[in-house]
């Protein structure tokens, strides 16, 4: 979970009061209520984009 949802916590819809903010909060509530949870997911590693430096040549003079 992101950290904002985490602190905020997941409102559970027609349980007011009930908020998971934890992943072992979102288990003891699926176990609780006898709930099937599907979990999609899709991981995604980014890299971050190479600097572009200019090559600077030995003796090479600026005009």
């Amino acid at each position: 979970m992101r950290p904002l949802l985490a602190a905020r916590g997941f409102a559970v819809p027609d349980r007011p009061g009930v908020r998971l903010r934890t992943l072992e909060d979102v288990f003891a509530y699926v176990e609780a209520e006898d709930i099937t949870l599907r979990i999609v997911g899709r991981l995604s590693l980014t890299r971050p984009r190479a600097r572009h430096i200019p090559e600077v040549v030995a003796g090479a003079t600026a005009d």
